[in-house]
């Protein structure tokens, strides 16, 4: 008897995993990976903390606090304040990008006005919603809007 609960219970969790896996990998509109709800009582696999900054016209902008937050999901991707800080807690090991951020705040990452990337201090050439999301990383976007 005590086998048959062990297998049970293993094949729940087998089950519920096999499931996370597959809904992590459906893509949004954008063509980037839909980034999964956590679901609660699973272990994180991964938590870093990178820092965003956008620049508008020289002027630092605020990024909004509960992004990736709602009563029913709380995203591995989001924020809590508009510190800038962005939070990379998943259940996964997916290595998360800034443009899979962008997608979950539901802004466009890259428009007409983009004019630079700075990564931990060094100007960044690419696309940005390529870049890797890493713990401590500081990423300044700046953008050019004309009056």
């Amino acid at each position: 008897m005590k086998n048959r609960n062990y297998i049970i219970g293993l094949l729940a969790l087998v089950i519920v995993l096999v499931g996370f896996n597959m809904y992590g990998k459906k893509t949004s509109q954008t063509g980037l990976r839909a980034v999964p709800c956590l679901i609660p009582n699973v272990a994180l696999m991964q938590h870093i903390h990178p820092t965003l900054q956008i620049i508008v016209n020289g002027v630092p902008e605020k990024i909004a606090a509960d992004i990736g937050l709602s009563d029913t999901c709380e995203r591995a991707l989001h924020t809590h304040d508009a510190s800038g800080t962005l939070h990379v807690e998943a259940q996964d090991l997916h290595p998360y990008t800034l443009g899979e951020f962008f997608a979950v705040w539901g802004k466009p990452l890259v428009t007409p006005e983009f004019t630079s990337m700075v990564v931990d201090g060094a100007l960044t050439k690419g696309d940005p919603a390529t870049l890797i999301l890493k713990d401590r990383q500081q990423i300044i976007l700046s953008y050019t809007k004309k009056p």
